[in-house]
Formats: C-alpha cells, structure tokens, sequence
C-alpha cells in the first residue's frame, strides 16, 4: 500500500510544474497566449494608421483624418503604448 502512495505521489508530482525553491508554479501556457495576442492586437494599429489616416506629403488631410476619427486614432495610440 505504502508503495502505491509513493507512485501516485510521484505522478501527481510530475505534472506539477515547481520552481527551484520546490513550490508549486502557475502554468505560464495561458500568459503566453495572452502576450502572443497582445501583440496581436498591437500589430494592429501599427498596419492601420500609416494606410488610412496618414496622406503622405499633405498634414493638412492626414490632420483633418486624425481629428474626423479621432476615438480610433486614441485606442490605437493605447494599444501601442
């Protein structure tokens, strides 16, 4: 009986993932697919406004872009910084 403990103890032990102090660690997969969609979501923004709100050689469209959508122009700002 006693040798049985010992295995399902070293199985469930196993599948623990643990640092090098020996207690338990979170999984890092789930922060790993947030950062992976989090630059994502990044990527965005960086794609988006040189194509549509910025006129090359004319500040005066690209300004009159930037302030006639301006609530996109602000969450792309955010999401990049």
């Amino acid at each position: 009986m006693q040798a049985e403990e010992i295995s399902q103890g070293a199985r469930q032990s196993s599948t623990e993932i643990r640092g090098f102090d020996g207690a338990p660690r979170a999984d890092p997969k789930p922060l790993g697919k947030l950062s992976l969609l989090s630059a994502a979501a990044a990527g965005l923004p960086l794609l988006y406004i040189p194509n549509v709100l910025i006129v090359d050689g004319n500040a005066a469209a690209t300004a009159h872009n930037i302030l006639a959508s301006e609530m996109i122009f602000r969450g792309c700002i955010v999401s990049i910084g």
